[in-house]
């Protein structure tokens, strides 16, 4: 890539974090695994120098990975809040004879 291209992608990456970027890195075995990095981009100057980049890279796999299981757990409470709260509107007698026709209840005992 020539240089003024080079510093014109990088110049236009400046300053901004480009969090949540994915990559794809090779396993010894030859497979494939995804992770996560956050980018940012500070220039330096160097005086003379060309302009120079000082590129923070930062692995954030395990965090995009907690916040999806965090959703997921979300979306399970909000389901089974919802249950919940159709059981109780429809009252503890009817759910009990509901549990006793789907054969739920044995001798007064639950099976689930």
């Amino acid at each position: 890539m020539p240089l003024a291209r080079a510093t014109r992608t990088v110049e236009s990456l400046a300053g901004q974090s480009a969090a949540g970027r994915r990559g794809r890195l090779a396993n010894a075995d030859g497979a494939f695994e995804t992770a996560h990095y956050s980018f940012e981009f500070h220039a330096v100057d160097l005086g003379r120098e060309p302009r120079a980049w000082l590129v923070s890279v930062t692995d954030i796999t395990a965090r995009e990975q907690q916040q999806r299981e965090l959703e997921d757990l979300r979306t399970q409470v909000q389901t089974q809040g919802e249950i919940l709260r159709g059981v109780l509107q429809a009252g503890g007698a009817r759910f009990s004879a509901f549990l006793q026709r789907t054969d739920c209840l044995d001798e007064g005992h639950q099976r689930f």
